[in-house]
C-alpha cells in the first residue's frame, strides 16, 4: 500500500510540474537549469578540502575560493537587481570554506525566491 501511495503522489507531482513547464516553458527551463547549478556548486564547495580553497591553476585566474566569492556576489547583485533592490554580496576577500560556503548559501537563499516567481509572461 505504501508503494502504491508513492507512485500516485510522484505520479501527481511529476504532472504539476509538467503542467508548469507547458505554461511558463521558458521560465521552468531557467529554473531547472538554475536548480541543477545550484547542486553543482553547493556539492563543489562542500567537497573541496580547504587547503584547496587557495588553489590557481595558473597566475593569471583567480584562485577557487575567489571564484566561489565572485560567483556568491555576482548572484546577490543580479537577483537583488530583479526584485528591484540594491544588494552587494559580502563575499570578496573572505578565504575561509565556512564564510564562502555562507555566502554561497545565502546568495541562493537570494535568488530562490526569484527562481520561483518567474512566469514567460513576466
Amino acid at each position: 500500500m505504501n508503494r502504491l501511495c508513492a507512485v500516485i503522489l510522484i505520479t501527481m507531482i511529476a504532472g504539476a510540474v509538467n503542467v508548469e513547464a507547458q505554461s511558463n516553458p521558458i521560465s521552468a527551463d531557467a529554473k531547472q537549469g538554475y536548480i541543477s547549478i545550484k547542486g553543482i556548486l553547493l556539492k563543489a564547495v562542500d567537497k573541496m578540502p580547504e587547503e584547496n580553497y587557495s588553489f590557481r591553476t595558473t597566475p593569471q585566474v583567480r584562485t577557487y575560493g575567489e571564484m566561489i566569492a565572485h560567483i556568491a556576489d555576482v548572484q546577490t547583485a543580479l537577483c537583488a537587481m530583479a526584485k528591484g533592490e540594491q544588494k552587494k554580496g559580502n563575499a570578496t576577500g573572505k578565504t575561509s570554506k565556512a564564510d564562502l560556503s555562507a555566502a554561497l548559501k545565502t546568495s541562493f537563499e537570494d535568488c530562490d525566491p526569484v527562481y520561483d516567481s518567474m512566469t514567460d509572461a513576466a
